[in-house]
């Protein structure tokens, strides 16, 4: 795949209006994964600029059948930066809302993270033209979310959803048990209506999943929730 130099997105992002440029203090460090477009660093939240990823909990269609593209994107971006030093440039400094910003492993000058997901299918450009050749090659080789149907996150954020997900039975095709992990590293898996359902969390960062059923959560090892 290509390598898109950070310096050159950051250039063009501000070529297209980025709001006060960056006037924010690069941010570097090992990164926590919250999405397939969110890293957190050193306590501190970024959104990568320039695409938009499937939420966690996204679903697609694939051959006929859902898969979990949200967390498919999630996992991807923990596998290419685990271990990395990323430097991120912040397009925008405003303490009240989440950073915008170009990211790059290996300090910068290295591989943007931004473009390498795009291009390996795992987002779509949302400010073109910029990453708009990677998300081109993305689609004509049908890899990541373009190897099949999907909602954009953006309309997906919005409530709109693949017909699989409001057709009757839904819920135990959507494989909608959750699997979270805590912080002392248990494994526990949550039932739709269970007291805990609503405020567990699915992060695949930590090695949560959704599963189809309860069988298949305990031959994966995990513990039923109490509630």
């Amino acid at each position: 795949m290509s390598r898109f130099s950070p310096i050159a997105a950051f250039m063009l992002a501000c070529g297209l209006g980025c709001a006060g440029g960056a006037n924010g203090a690069e941010i570097t460090g090992k990164a926590r994964v919250v999405a397939g477009d969110r890293l957190e660093i050193g306590g501190t939240v970024v959104q990568l600029f320039g695409l938009d990823a499937p939420e966690p909990d996204q679903v697609c269609l694939r051959d006929g059948r859902r898969w979990d593209c949200g967390f498919a994107a999630t996992a991807a971006l923990a596998f290419r930066t685990a271990g990395q030093w990323l430097s991120c440039v912040p397009l925008e400094a405003d303490p009240a809302r989440t950073p915008l910003a170009v990211c790059s492993m290996g300090g910068d000058g290295g591989p943007a993270v931004n473009g390498w997901m795009v291009e390996a299918g795992w987002g779509v450009a949302d400010r073109p033209p910029l990453f708009a050749e990677q998300e081109a090659a993305a689609r004509a080789a049908g890899r990541g979310i373009w190897g099949g149907e999907f909602v954009l996150p953006a309309d997906w954020r919005r409530g709109q959803r693949l017909a699989i997900e409001t057709a009757p039975g839904a819920a135990s095709q959507l494989c909608s048990i959750k699997g979270s992990v805590g912080e002392d590293g248990e494994r526990t898996y949550h039932l739709p209506g269970g007291a805990f359902y609503p405020a567990a969390t699915v992060d695949p960062a930590r090695g949560g999943r959704w599963f189809c059923s309860e069988a298949e959560a305990q031959a994966a090892g995990w513990r039923r929730s109490e509630r």
